[in-house]
């Protein structure tokens, strides 16, 4: 998608952050999973490669746990930035911690 495609997600994530904060605020923990979940989809969609995203699958066969939680923790890692939530930092996070498992997995013979 290129830069066009990361502008978009990152504008998006403006209206979502404000349906996730009210999920959360609510106690609704099934739409909140549930934005969150798109948001990451999103901007992996957005941000890696056709190729990135061939070794991503690769990697979530074989280790679909680790991925997971790699993803998780980027994305709680980003959610909050000074104190204030932030989706457009979470989803950052979530794509910087995708390309470096994935940089790593190429090296490690994980995936092609």
């Amino acid at each position: 998608m290129g830069k066009w495609g990361l502008i978009k997600a990152n504008l998006g994530s403006i209206f979502v952050q404000r349906k996730l904060q009210a999920a959360i605020d609510a106690g609704d923990t099934d739409t909140a999973t549930e934005l969150i979940s798109r948001s990451i989809v999103t901007i992996l969609k957005a941000g890696l490669t056709p190729r990135q995203r061939r070794n991503l699958d690769q990697l979530k066969k074989n280790q679909r746990p680790e991925i997971q939680e790699l993803l998780s923790d980027a994305f709680q890692r980003g959610w909050v930035r000074d104190g204030v939530p932030n989706l457009s930092n979470a989803m950052d996070e979530v794509l910087l911690a995708a390309a470096d498992r994935i940089r790593e997995g190429r090296e490690n013979g994980e995936c092609d």
